[in-house]
């Protein structure tokens, strides 16, 4: 807590006042600190399950990527699912983070207007595509959000005397 004093002149007694105005440094409010923190592992964990979630369904997600008629379609499904873990993972722990929110925000534009142009899709995908791809943008935001304040006081990134 910061004690900042001031004067000012009270100009209806015509004399000189005093006030004391208390500031709340954030650095010490764990409240805000752990609201970052519980943003943080939310968007994390999406990302982290999304990328485990392509194991065990392997065949059908591949069929998926080649419907979209890309190349290599299981070494970018590979990439996609390692990205998702890795940078999930460091997101989680707060390492590396701002990287990894950039990493994982790139992969979420071109994840979203690959698999969820819905200015493109058929009439019965598309309240689907729109919603998803709505919903995308706002993680998106997080992302960014996060790639521009970093892990906060509760990640590995902010090792002693950080900060």
């Amino acid at each position: 807590m910061i004690w900042l004093t001031c004067c000012h002149r009270d100009s209806t007694a015509n004399r000189f006042m005093s006030s004391t105005m208390v500031v709340h440094n954030t650095e010490q409010n764990s409240g805000l600190d752990l609201i970052q923190l519980a943003g943080r592992l939310c968007l994390a964990l999406v990302f982290f399950a999304a990328g485990i979630s392509k194991i065990p369904d392997w065949a059908s997600m591949v069929a998926m990527v080649q419907a979209r008629g890309l190349p290599e379609p299981e070494l970018l499904l590979g990439a996609a699912a390692a990205l998702q873990i890795v940078a999930g993972a460091f997101l989680l722990l707060g390492w590396h983070t701002r990287l990894a929110a950039l990493a994982l925000a790139g992969f979420t534009i071109v994840a979203t207007v690959i698999f969820h142009p819905f200015w493109d899709s058929a009439p019965n995908r598309f309240e689907l595509d729109f919603a998803i791809f709505m919903s995308n943008l706002a993680v998106l935001g997080g992302l960014l959000f996060i790639a521009g304040t970093g892990g906060g006081r509760h990640s590995l990134d902010s090792g002693p005397g950080e900060d």
